[in-house]
Order: structure tokens, then C-alpha cells, then sequence
């Protein structure tokens, strides 16, 4: 009887591990789409994460995306010369400042 019930419970926490596992690797399905390929941004680092802020200007900005999958975008400097592929967990925000109506 106490082999079942450990048996049991070790199923059970294997199963709750395994379900908070598949949770947290698949992101939101929202969290990347204000992201389009040749579109200018600010990549900024705070506290080891990425910042990516979307500015509506006709200036050109530091990166450009180059492409946006499932779980991770890449952007290419201003120079051409640095891509940086950067996982999603990597991401603490994406800033979106909108061209100001004159």
C-alpha cells in the first residue's frame, strides 16, 4: 500500500512538472506579432534582457528586424555588420511609440 501511494504521488508531481514544462516554453501567441521583417527598432539591453522599441519615423533607427519566428526574432544593426538572434525569454518588452498627430 505505501509503494502505491508513493508511486502515486510521483506520478502526479511528474505530471504537474511536466505540464508547467510545456507551458512555459510555448510564448504567446500575441507577444511578437507588432514585429514585421524590415521594420526599423531600438534594441536596448536592461538588466540582460533585450528592450525593442517600434518607432513610427522615417529616421533610421539602430536595427532593423530581419525575421520574426514562433520564439525568437533577429535583427541586424544599422551597419549591416551584428545579427542577433534573441529568444523570446530573452525579451522583457516591446515599446511601441506612435508618430505623433499634428
Amino acid at each position: 500500500m505505501r509503494t502505491l501511494f508513493l508511486a502515486m504521488t510521483l506520478l502526479a508531481f511528474l505530471a504537474a512538472c511536466t505540464f508547467g514544462i510545456a507551458a512555459d516554453t510555448q510564448p504567446a501567441k500575441d507577444f511578437l506579432a507588432t514585429l514585421k521583417p524590415s521594420q526599423q527598432i531600438v534594441l536596448k539591453e536592461v538588466a540582460d534582457k533585450y528592450e525593442i522599441t517600434v518607432i513610427e519615423t522615417e529616421n533610421p533607427l539602430s536595427h532593423v528586424v530581419v525575421e520574426v519566428g514562433p520564439n525568437n526574432v533577429v535583427v541586424r544593426d544599422f551597419g549591416g555588420l551584428i545579427e542577433r538572434r534573441i529568444p523570446v525569454y530573452s525579451i522583457k518588452a516591446i515599446v511601441t511609440i506612435k508618430a505623433q498627430v499634428q
